[in-house]
């Protein structure tokens, strides 16, 4: 049996371990109750929120999401396959069609009711091969969405681009179109307002003509079909504003134009 000097000692280590423990909790729970406080300040938690917010929007803020066309045959109305077009803030349309007929005004619809504004529009001098681009801002969107482009009895061809990114206050700022000059074609340089802004590009040839390219960093994300038209759609994210006409290739002459548009 240990002498009760020992004892004492033992109980004296004991009190002395769990008030140091109770010691170390209340602290703990002090600094988080401090650090709280802190976070929350007005002044704290407004430079927070700033911080956590990020980069700015227009052209520089821009991605692309998801995009489509048609390839069908034969006059009339033409419809896309369904995409998700799910967080698309911005869906742009490039519509083309080879005129046989005086023609009735171009529409686009699609199978979420959305209202499409009319952008730049071209029709060359034999007006044969016309190139339209349309667009939407805040879209309904969905896990199948389905584009349609009507225009009579014409051959119609679609390309779709849809973006995330921008701000609520994007909206087309101005274009430009023109027609083709032997195997290149330029829409006709447009200067946009500021920075960060997003170009759309789109040019149409006769069917059998391929376009082989763009350039200016323009980047090609579809080609549509039909009978008559072969269609090109391109888009360039510009973060320092500058005029843009990029120029087209084709494969030889062909019959056909080409616009340009650009949003802020």
């Amino acid at each position: 049996m240990k002498p009760d000097f020992f004892n004492r000692r033992e109980r004296s280590k004991q009190r002395s371990l769990r008030t140091a423990a109770i010691l170390c909790s209340l602290c703990f729970l002090l600094l988080n109750c401090f650090s709280q406080t802190i976070l929350e300040a007005p002044g704290i938690a407004a430079f927070e929120k700033k911080v956590a917010s990020g980069g700015g929007g227009g052209g520089g803020g821009y991605t692309l999401l998801t995009h489509t066309s048609t390839t069908g045959t034969g006059s009339g109305n033409q419809t896309t396959a369904g995409i998700n077009t799910t967080g698309a803030k911005l869906i742009v349309v490039a519509f083309a069609r080879f005129r046989r007929t005086s023609g009735t005004a171009s529409t686009v619809t699609d199978n979420q009711g959305n209202t499409y504004t009319v952008g730049t529009m071209y029709t060359n001098a034999f007006a044969r091969n016309f190139v339209q681009i349309f667009y939407c801002l805040n879209p309904i969107t969905s896990a199948s969405h389905i584009f349609t482009g009507a225009d009579g009895s014409d051959y119609v061809a679609l390309s779709v681009a849809c973006f995330s990114g921008g701000t609520p206050a994007f909206d087309f700022e101005n274009g430009n179109n023109s027609n083709w000059s032997g195997t290149h074609i330029q829409p006709g340089s447009v200067t946009p307002s500021g920075n960060n802004q997003l170009f759309i590009a789109a040019a149409t040839s006769g069917v059998s003509v391929s376009i082989t390219g763009v350039d200016s960093s323009f980047t090609i994300i579809e080609t549509g079909t039909s009978d008559g038209t072969l269609l090109k759609l391109a888009y360039k994210n510009q973060t320092t504003g500058a005029a843009e006409n990029p120029t087209w290739t084709s494969a030889a002459g062909t019959d056909g134009s080409a616009v340009i548009d650009t949003l802020k």
